[in-house]
């Protein structure tokens, strides 16, 4: 199943965050042209990917992500990376 996702950008970056409840063993892979979001989430523990195809070559090096779970409904973010 895919995440819901939202997405945000700004001149130098892109910001998306996938919100799943109670997410587990979360994992982004970046490849030079698309990265995948995977997790285990919600009360039965359903696998989630989403697999995003990006306009242009990201700098893997730098490209990062962040989780939290302090957003409401305990739902986890995932950003960022640098274009």
């Amino acid at each position: 199943h895919p995440a819901t996702a939202k997405w945000y950008d700004r001149r130098d970056s892109v910001y998306i965050e996938f919100c799943v409840a109670d997410s587990k063993d979360v994992k982004i892979n970046f490849e030079k042209a698309k990265f995948v979001f995977s997790c285990l989430g919600g009360t039965d523990q359903v696998k989630h990917q989403n697999e995003v195809d990006l306009f242009e070559a990201i700098d893997q090096n730098v490209s990062n992500f962040i989780a939290l779970s302090s957003c409401p409904q305990d739902k986890m973010q995932i950003a960022s990376f640098d274009i």
